[in-house]
């Protein structure tokens, strides 16, 4: 069922909350979780699901985060990167100062592309300067 979201996803970039339900229902009945299965589950909970509002996704995809972690899921800077990607998309409110701060509390080193995504969070809510004053203007303009 993984390979039939990501078929999906890579074909039409969109598929139905069903499909993902189906596949988290087969993890949780299995007790356990790959790597790739959850960084896969998390990239699908932004716009690739558009019968979903952005809050409900959100909402899915934090919930699904916890409970692949519980399931044995070690999640490196792809997964938080994947993370970021869909708050960015669902346009979703929070501190990217505490986001960092969850890496850091988990041992996970943040990337260019974590930090570009921050920066972008910054940006949506129109705070160019965002906790320093060292973003300026042209880097919410990437």
């Amino acid at each position: 069922m993984i390979l039939a979201i990501d078929k999906s996803v890579r074909r039409y970039g969109r598929l139905s909350l069903s499909n993902v339900t189906e596949v988290m229902e087969q993890i949780e009945k299995d007790g356990s979780v790959t790597d790739t299965q959850s960084l896969l589950l998390i990239r699908c909970m932004g716009t690739t699901l558009p019968e979903i509002r952005p809050e409900e996704r959100t909402a899915i995809v934090n919930q699904m985060w916890d409970k692949m972690l519980s399931l044995g899921a070690t999640y490196n800077t792809q997964h938080y990167n994947a993370l970021l990607r869909v708050y960015l998309q669902n346009e979703h409110k929070f501190s990217p100062t505490d986001f960092l701060a969850s890496m850091d509390s988990n041992k996970v080193t943040p990337n260019r592309v974590t930090y570009q995504r921050l920066v972008a969070r910054y940006c949506q809510d129109g705070d160019i300067k965002g906790p320093g004053k060292a973003y300026g203007c042209l880097l919410c303009m990437a």
